[in-house]
C-alpha cells in the first residue's frame, strides 16, 4: 500500500510540474540554438598590435637590464684579474681588502640578478594580466554581438589560459576576428 501511495504522489507531482512549466516550454528549450566559438588566446596575443608592442617593450626592458648586469659582471671579472695578477707579486695578506671588495661585488651581482629576474617576472605578469583582461573583454563583446552562446579557449597545450579542447572545427575559431577587433580598438585609443 505504501509503494502505491509513493507512486501516486510522484505521478501527481509530475503532473503539477508539467502544468506549472506551462505550454511550449519543452519545445522552446529544444529550439534554443547553440553557437560555439573557439579562440587561441596565445595566438591573439602574438598577432595583435598590443601584444606585439608589449613583447617589444619587454625585450627593450630585458636588454637594458642585461646591459646593467653585464657591466656589474665586467667589474667583477676586472677585479678578479687584477687580484690574480697581483697575487704572484703581492705579499701574503696584502690583497685582503681587494678580496673583500670582490666578495661584495659578487654578492651585489647575484642580488642584482635575483632582483632583476623578480621585477621582470612581476612586470611580465602585470602586462599579461592587462592584455588577457582586454582580450577576454573583447571576446565577450564579440560573442554577445554575434550571438555566441559559448566561447572556449583552444590553445595548443593546456596552460593557465585554457587549452583543454580536444577537437574543434576550424570554422569555430574566431581568433582572427578578435585580433582585428582588438587592433581597431587600440587604434581608436579605447582601453
Amino acid at each position: 500500500m505504501r509503494a502505491k501511495n509513493v507512486i501516486g504522489f510522484c505521478a501527481v507531482a509530475a503532473f503539477y510540474m508539467i502544468a506549472i512549466a506551462g505550454p511550449g516550454t519543452a519545445a522552446d528549450a529544444s529550439e534554443v540554438k547553440t553557437k560555439i566559438g573557439t579562440v587561441n588566446i596565445q595566438s591573439i596575443l602574438d598577432g595583435s598590435e598590443a601584444g606585439k608592442k608589449a613583447l617589444a617593450d619587454l625585450k627593450i626592458k630585458a636588454e637594458k637590464e642585461k646591459e646593467n648586469l653585464e657591466k656589474k659582471l665586467e667589474a667583477v671579472n676586472k677585479l678578479k684579474k687584477e687580484i690574480d695578477s697581483q697575487r704572484l707579486v703581492a705579499k701574503e695578506g696584502a690583497l685582503g681588502e681587494k678580496e673583500q671588495e670582490l666578495k661584495r661585488l659578487t654578492r651585489d651581482l647575484e642580488a642584482a640578478k635575483e632582483d632583476t629576474q623578480t621585477s621582470f617576472q612581476k612586470l611580465q605578469a602585470q602586462i599579461m594580466r592587462k592584455l588577457v583582461g582586454d582580450v577576454n573583454r573583447i571576446i565577450k563583446e564579440y560573442a554577445k554581438k554575434n550571438g555566441y552562446t559559448m566561447v572556449v579557449e583552444k590553445g595548443d597545450s593546456p596552460n593557465m589560459m585554457g587549452g583543454f579542447v580536444i577537437y574543434a572545427d576550424e570554422a569555430t575559431d574566431i581568433s582572427s576576428a578578435i585580433v582585428k577587433m582588438y587592433d581597431e580598438e587600440q587604434k581608436a585609443g579605447k582601453k
